[in-house]
């Protein structure tokens, strides 16, 4: 480390030696003075404190203590004002904490103590391009250039300059005076064709496009370019005939497969258009994030349209087919199946994409949704408990596992699982509010009353308007016939937030019939039925129930054999139908 910074300051050196040569062999003829005189030159005692604070200032500097080099590097320059190195490195230093201004400053004195250094030149120009002072950066170029009339940097910096100076002709001159050093190269002609096409002048864009075609007939890219003046202005039968040549090249080039589908698209002749698109998606060897850019554009354009929605199912298993280790594919395809409710599929679909990729949580998200929505909820369970382990701080899938143990019947997991997740879920009260009700539903479950009336008691002032919890309260309450006027007013509540939900009509219905008015219960739970709950064994047992209070006990044999033709499984009812006789459904 000690030889590279010996040799590091040695380097440094040299451009103060050159800077002070002049200078210490004078002073050696002079007597040792206080002060420097007018024409600069220095003492003995002056050059040997110079040369050890420059050398000390470089040292810092190479150590990335820049505060100190500046400040010795001025302490330097006080001794000797005419150091063009002292400058140029001061110099450097401002322009390093952001102080433009000073780095001008003292690079202008740099170039003007050594206006032979083409280094502080260099980085004078850069500094004036850096404060938009285009003007003087191109003076001091075109003074470089004097001095080396065919250095391509200084010739390629200038037509930058004059670029940005929007003297695009000028530009243009100097990348043919590059051209002429170093041949005809993409890199010149791509400038060259965008400087002739911001002068609207077409035709040269076209003439230096086609000379870099000269060189390389067969070479794709360079076919593009000209393609893409083509297509920029309007001269699409030419672009067509280009793009033709360069599939007769490269019968596999993506790009131009997706400039003729647009082509063709743009020309309302759709089935040539995608014809070349499933060229494009055919090809495992280009670019996914371009056909995932045409597959989310098929999204909404399909959603209603036949033939659309074919083709995007069709460029779909392309996709796969040449993209099979993608997760995308599989995402992309998915969200077209859930969008037309092929739920089964685009769950085979989203499951694909986490045995390729473990790591995205809206995957997870979607698929226990889906395993949801197909009722499969072992495999809810499965996949959320397996989501909290990746997921520890994702409260959804919480709520997504406690929801599962609670349908499964392991209530006491429901509970535990809920109670941690409560902790996670301080920042979305919906969600706590939700984990609550659920916990409420297992403690009533695990007959915990009391901790099922305080989750549930929880989860309203969360959210007072909570149609769920105040539904499954008021009818846990009705069950127990315990708080009847509370649960009367909840079930109301609910009802009016909500109306002509069956579920809601039939819980209002239970806390009537509980409450002994059986006739007005009556009236709601035909309310029920009506609005859905024909299909509920539940719902029909209980209108069998309040017609055997009202002493109908023909009707209410018909409605508990209407219900157990829905649950087979139910042996209260059976014994109510086999007796004839009304048993509580709450011990």
């Amino acid at each position: 480390m000690r030889k590279y910074l010996i040799l590091i300051i040695s380097f440094q050196l040299l451009l103060f030696t050159a800077a002070c040569k002049t200078a210490s062999k004078k002073s050696k003829q002079k007597s040792e003075a206080s002060e420097v005189n007018d024409s600069g030159e220095l003492t003995s005692k002056e050059t040997v404190d110079f040369e050890f604070i420059y050398i000390d200032a470089v040292r810092e500097k190479i150590l990335g203590n820049n505060t100190i080099a500046l400040n010795k590097f001025v302490q330097a320059m006080r001794i000797n004002p005419r150091s063009a190195p002292v400058h140029y490195e001061m110099s450097s230093l401002y322009f390093s904490s952001g102080n433009l201004e000073r780095a001008i400053s003292s690079g202008e004195f740099a170039v003007k103590y050594d206006d032979k250094n083409k280094w502080y030149k260099m980085s004078l120009a850069e500094l004036y391009m850096q404060a938009e002072k285009p003007d003087k950066a191109l003076t001091l170029y075109q003074q470089l250039m004097k001095e080396e009339p065919n250095n391509t940097d200084y010739i390629y910096n200038t037509a930058s300059i004059y670029t940005s100076l929007k003297k695009y002709d000028d530009a243009a001159k100097m990348l043919d005076r590059l051209e002429q050093i170093m041949g005809i190269t993409p890199e010149t002609t791509d400038q060259k064709k965008n400087l002739y096409l911001r002068m609207n002048k077409v035709d040269k864009a076209i003439k230096e496009v086609e000379k870099l075609i000269a060189t390389n007939p067969a070479e794709a890219n360079y076919l593009g370019l000209l393609a893409d003046i083509y297509v920029a202005n309007g001269m699409e039968e030419k672009a067509v005939e280009v793009y033709e040549k360069i599939i007769r090249i490269d019968s596999t080039n993506t790009q131009v497969h997706f400039a003729l589908a647009e082509f063709y698209r743009d020309k309302k002749d759709l089935d040539r258009s995608f014809q070349f698109l499933k060229k494009a998606f055919e090809n495992p060897f280009s670019s996914i994030d371009s056909k995932m850019a045409v597959m989310i554009s098929f999204y909404d354009l399909s959603e209603k349209n036949e033939k659309l929605k074919a083709q995007a199912y069709e460029l779909s298993e392309l996709l796969i087919r040449a993209h099979p280790d993608d997760a995308k594919s599989y995402s992309i395809y998915g969200d077209f199946l859930v969008r037309d409710e092929r739920y089964q599929e685009a769950r085979d679909a989203f499951s694909r994409v986490l045995e390729l990729d473990k790591s995205r949580f809206a995957i997870w998200n979607q698929v226990i949704l889906l395993e949801s929505e197909l009722n499969n909820t072992e495999q809810v369970y499965k996949l959320s408990k397996e989501a909290v382990e990746l997921f520890p701080y994702q409260a959804t899938f919480f709520l997504f596992n406690g929801i599962a143990a609670l349908q499964l019947k392991m209530y006491q997991e429901c509970v535990d699982i809920l109670s941690e997740g409560q902790s996670i879920a301080l920042g979305n009260p919906p969600m706590k509010a939700q984990m609550l009700a659920t916990m409420g539903d297992a403690y009533h479950a695990l007959k915990k009353y009391k901790e099922s009336d305080d989750q549930y008691e929880k989860a309203l002032k969360i959210e007072p308007n909570n149609t769920y919890v105040l539904n499954n309260f008021a009818y846990y309450l009705s069950l127990r016939k315990d708080q009847l006027e509370k649960a009367r007013q909840m079930a109301e509540k609910a009802n009016a937030l909500e109306p002509n939900n069956s579920s809601y009509l039939d819980t209002y219905a239970w806390v009537l019939f509980q409450a002994g008015e059986f006739q007005e219960a009556l009236g709601w739970i035909e309310k029920a039925i009506k609005y859905g709950g024909s299909g509920s064994a539940v719902i029909l047992e209980h209108k069998g129930d309040i017609n055997f209070k009202l002493g109908n006990i023909e009707q209410a044999l018909d409605w508990w054999n209407k219900a157990l033709e829905k649950n087979q499984k139910n042996d209260l009812l059976k014994n109510k139908i086999k007796d004839q006789k009304y048993y509580e459904e709450f011990n």
